[in-house]
C-alpha cells in the first residue's frame, strides 16, 4: 500500500544517537498496515504516527484506533512515550 518504514526507524531520525525500543511493561500487537491513512484525511481516534519515508511524496500515518486521550495506538505509544520521573523510580523501587 504505502512505503512503510518501522517505528524505530522512524524515530531515529529525528534522534540519530539514541537506540529506541518500546518499552517492555506488556506485549501489545503492531498494528495491521490496513489501518494506514494519508496523515491529512486521519480523524479522530486514528493513530497519527507518521510511517513513511520523510522524504515520500505523501506522508502516511499507522490509522490504528486510539484511545479516547491519545494521538497514539498502543503500539506506538510504547515507541514514543517517555514515563515521567516519578514513574520511572516508582518502578525502581518496586
Amino acid at each position: 500500500m504505502y512505503a512503510r518504514l518501522s517505528a524505530t526507524v522512524a524515530v531515529s531520525f529525528c534522534f540519530p544517537n539514541i537506540e529506541f525500543r518500546p518499552m517492555a511493561a506488556s506485549y501489545v500487537a503492531e498494528p495491521s498496515a490496513r489501518y494506514q491513512t494519508r496523515f491529512v484525511d486521519a480523524r479522530a481516534r486514528q493513530c497519527r504516527f507518521i510511517v513513511t519515508d520523510v522524504a515520500a511524496d505523501e506522508v502516511v500515518c499507522c490509522g490504528a484506533p486510539t484511545s479516547e486521550t491519545s494521538s497514539w495506538c498502543s503500539w506506538h505509544r510504547q515507541v514514543v512515550f517517555v514515563p515521567s520521573r516519578h514513574d520511572r523510580d516508582q518502578r525502581k523501587a518496586a
